[in-house]
């Protein structure tokens, strides 16, 4: 008998080339890779460059960033030959003001960021800027460059072939063969995805080695075994082989079959492997694909193998194909920017399925493709509705929000236990657990997406509740709970998952708190701090370890080019500092109140959490945006882009008109262009 791995390998060779070119599926439709997902966006085609009257809060901001952060660093390093009426090398810096004016001029501040960064400016004898001065002047640059008014057109953006993921296939191959992965996770052996833009479903960073296409024939060859085998999973090895052949391939009867329609073998495995094909490529497969995938058939069976054993091949073979593995759309002129391609109803499905459920679309989303009607708004308004009710939308909560609040690192996490015995696998779960819950009833009740900022309700068991010090709840079950008006929990940002996260193993991280508050939940994320700070105990020793966190601090940032991030992070995390490193309450650190008072570059202070939260919710808009940007990266599989601005603007907007619920959110993302559309991606050279 055959090596069946080898066997499969080499029918592979037929079936997906593509595939084994290197492990190059993924350059099927990757026009433009980026190694960095994070690093700088491709300009839209035909950028807009008007509506800049309409005060554009963005355009606004940057004016102001260029006014107090950058000007004072320009006048000082680069005036005395571009600026006050001097134009050395036809470069001016002192012109630029208003948006207008700041994007007139984009490639002379492009200049400057490209000779500062080579040492070339200021001349060598001139007094040179601090590493994060630089910084400082090229990441306002970038966003300037970058700047795309929000009134703009809608632009769809570009669609990258999307690998399925390891959470993706696990749910897909529950739901085509009825696996329970509870039982047989055939996901498991698959390496780990890579993240971009915050998520492990980027199809930028999908790539496929030949290490991923061996694991996957394996996972494949199991799967069928599985799927097939009569006394494991009866249901679908009936329902892929109702159809039995009574006759061979001459027309001869086969023994024991004495009566009935005449249907040869060939004709059976035809209608058994079309229909199965189609079930798994989310689509009605064409004959082109059949025909392959009888090909195999047929050469099995001329080797040898049994009828059932070749159709096992084919049925294999199928869960390699790349439109299994991927989710392709057919746009005709995948190279041209200027082409927008509206998916079909079918691929419309598979979207929509593969962003609430992670998983493929069940028969009633493929009855409304197969009829055509799924495109029509209310038809996909109903659609979401239905599925976020249905127990699959759990992925959402467990893939989303898992990754958008970094419930994810709490696996693994090692906090210690010298200092927190409280910690254990037990209340590390009940952690995870209250900000699913939570989520879960945010997405279901369709309640407020501004909870997740502040709520007077939460998700507790007895030993969480104990962890919270909060009386009167029993068992391990998790129940909603009620919060009293003056708790100081209430929404993400004071749960134990969160407060963990961000902690170091022994003590707790204002500086992480802060970019956590700026970073995942107002968009507003810091630049990364210079590659010489030194780390805060080795930066604090001259104060003494008896100092307050907050002293320590104070003496850590007394570098000017370390305040300039510092005075937007601490205060927000010293807010917190009441919450120890696992999210237990405490009124004193080192035997001294705490002081958890703090004011905000602009003038707004706050004193503690509940004030904190109350100065996020009045900047709520910046909070919406931001988790509009997150979920649309999440929902069509690639990073915003400057022009993707207009439409976050009118998903932010339909959901301000809702009052703010969840479900808005998501119907507006599903209908959005970005959602329903996409354009070409130009090869980069």
């Amino acid at each position: 008998m055959r090596d069946r791995l080898s066997q499969l390998v080499e029918t592979c060779r037929v079936v997906v080339p593509l595939l084994l070119i290197g492990g190059a599926a993924l350059t099927i439709s990757l026009f433009a890779w980026q190694p960095d997902a994070q690093g700088a966006a491709q300009a839209a085609p035909n950028r807009p460059v008007k509506s800049h009257a309409k005060r554009d809060p963005l355009a606004v901001k940057i004016e102001e960033r260029l006014k107090s952060d950058v000007r004072p660093l320009i006048r000082k390093y680069c005036y005395e030959c571009h600026g006050n009426g001097k134009k050395k090398g036809g470069v001016a810096l002192d012109k630029a003001g208003d948006i207008k004016s700041i994007m007139d001029s984009a490639e002379d501040w492009l200049t400057v960021v490209e000779v500062m960064g080579a040492g070339l400016m200021p001349p060598e004898k001139k007094p040179q800027p601090t590493a994060h001065e630089k910084l400082t002047i090229q990441q306002w640059v970038d966003q300037a460059a970058e700047y795309y008014p929000a009134d703009a057109k809608p632009d769809p953006g570009w669609y990258t072939i999307h690998r399925l993921n390891r959470s993706e296939y696990r749910n897909t191959m529950r739901d085509l063969l009825g696996i329970d992965p509870a039982k047989h996770d055939l996901a498991e052996s698959l390496p780990s995805d890579d993240t971009g833009y915050g998520f492990d479903n980027n199809a930028d960073v999908l790539s496929m080695s030949t290490l991923q296409l061996e694991k996957f024939l394996q996972s494949a060859e199991k799967a069928v075994d599985l799927a097939l085998d009569p006394m494991k999973n009866e249901g679908f090895y009936d329902e892929v082989f109702f159809i039995k052949p009574t006759a061979d391939d001459k027309g001869n009867r086969l023994p024991g079959v004495e009566q009935g329609k005449r249907i040869t073998e060939s004709q059976a495995a035809r209608q058994v492997i079309e229909k199965f094909a189609t079930r798994a490529f989310r689509r009605r497969a064409d004959t082109g694909e059949v025909t392959s995938l009888l090909r195999l058939y047929r050469g099995a069976r001329a080797e040898g193998d049994d009828y059932e054993s070749a159709v096992r091949l084919a049925l294999t073979a199928t869960l390699v194909s790349p439109n299994f593995l991927y989710r392709p759309i057919r746009n005709p002129k995948p190279h041209d920017p200027g082409f927008i391609y509206e998916l079909d109803d079918y691929e419309l499905a598979s979207r929509l399925s593969y962003f609430l459920w992670s998983s493929m679309p069940d028969d009633r989303l493929l009855d409304l493709a197969r009829a055509k009607q799924l495109r029509k708004p209310e038809t996909l308004k109903k659609q979401v509705q239905r599925m976020l009710l249905d127990p699959r939308s759990d992925a959402l909560v467990e893939n989303f929000a898992g990754q958008w609040l970094l419930l994810r690192k709490l696996d693994g996490l090692e906090m210690d236990t010298r200092k927190f015995p409280a910690f254990d696998a037990e209340l590390r779960e009940a952690m995870r657990s209250e900000a699913e819950h939570f989520f879960a009833d945010v997405l279901r009740s369709n309640r407020s997406v501004l909870s997740f900022l502040d709520s007077d309700r939460t998700f507790l068991n007895e030993t969480l509740a104990d962890h919270y010090g909060i009386r009167g709840i029993r068992g391990d079950d998790f129940r909603m709970v009620d919060l009293p008006a003056d708790s100081t929990r209430g929404g993400v940002l004071t749960m134990a998952a969160t407060l963990t996260v961000t902690s170091h193993a022994t003590r707790t991280s204002p500086v992480k708190r802060g970019d956590y508050v700026l970073a995942q939940l107002m968009g507003s994320a810091p630049p990364p701090p210079p590659p010489d700070v030194p780390p805060l105990e080795q930066a604090t020793e001259a104060v003494g370890k008896d100092k307050t966190l907050r002293e320590q601090l104070a003496a850590h940032v007394a570098d000017p080019n370390c305040a300039v991030c510092h005075k937007r992070l601490d205060p927000i995390g010293l807010a917190m500092e009441n919450f120890d490193a696992i999210g237990a309450w405490r009124d004193r650190e080192q035997g001294k109140p705490i002081d958890a008072s703090g004011e905000l570059p602009g003038g707004v202070a706050f004193n503690g959490p509940i004030e904190l939260k109350a100065a996020m919710l009045q900047r709520q808009g910046e909070f919406v945006e931001n988790l509009a940007k997150k979920m649309l990266t999440y929902a069509v599989g690639r990073g915003t882009e400057p022009f993707d601005r207009p439409t976050t603007k009118k998903i932010v907007q339909s959901v301000e008109d809702d009052g703010y619920r969840m479900r808005s959110l998501i119907e507006a993302i599903v209908l959005s262009d970005a959602f329903t559309k996409a354009r070409g991606r130009e090869t980069q050279p």
